[in-house]
């Protein structure tokens, strides 16, 4: 019952967001970039089948892999930066550094379907910024929390969202078009905050004044 969300990250997400793959276990925890042969589990008994490229492929080596690199406690943490006096030893990048340091704890490797057991939490800290700002809290919740929904909210909420989301990078539309193109969107301060549907609006028991005063800027 579990659903499935496919989507296709941006150039940024895969060269900024999750910059370090070797410390951070969050990206290989986040995407499916390898696709295994599991022909066994629709009852099919040989010992190899033949790939796309007509090389063999036995049971649970990749048919498919994407390449990730170019070939050429984060809410009390964000309160800090805002103004929010911390406790000893709670500093924004203390608390960031809590988060970080798991991050750099591996149990299994996706990628490479095996087990791995490292600690690279000391590198993961060591590469914190020591001064911790807005844009750096953001970054990390989009690690943290990549595909779960809130990156909006957390971007409008912030004011950040023009800044951060105006541009993005993504390959284009046509088939085997592998080339970066830059899209740009225009964001303008009314859509900081979403219309009143006008179903809602409908219902109200006032004068149209009233309702076109009711709705936002904007809209």
């Amino acid at each position: 019952g579990r659903p499935w969300t496919r989507m296709s990250p941006t150039i940024n997400v895969v060269k900024n967001t999750f910059a370090d793959k070797t410390n951070d276990s969050r990206y290989d925890g986040t995407f499916t970039y390898v696709y295994r042969a599991n022909f066994n589990k629709g009852g099919i008994t040989d010992a190899t089948l033949a790939n796309a490229n007509g090389m063999p492929v036995a049971q649970g080596e990749a048919v498919l892999t994407f390449l990730h690199d170019d070939v050429d406690g984060i809410t009390y943490a964000e309160a800090a930066v805002k103004g929010a006096t911390p406790k000893a030893g709670k500093s924004a990048r203390e608390l960031i550094n809590v988060i970080r340091a798991r991050a750099g704890k591996w149990r299994w490797y996706n990628n490479g379907n095996v087990a791995k057991v490292a600690d690279n939490s000391a590198a993961m800290i060591a590469a914190t910024p020591a001064v911790i700002d807005i844009n750096y809290i953001l970054a990390e919740r989009s690690r943290e929390f990549y595909g779960e929904g809130y990156r909006w909210h957390d971007l409008v909420r912030t004011q950040k969202w023009e800044e951060i989301a105006g541009t993005y990078q993504i390959c284009g539309t046509g088939y085997k078009d592998r080339t970066p193109q830059t899209f740009t969107r225009t964001i303008e301060k009314k859509h900081y905050l979403r219309p009143i549907p006008q179903g809602q609006l409908d219902g109200m028991e006032m004068s149209t004044e009233d309702k076109a005063a009711y709705q936002n800027p904007g809209y």
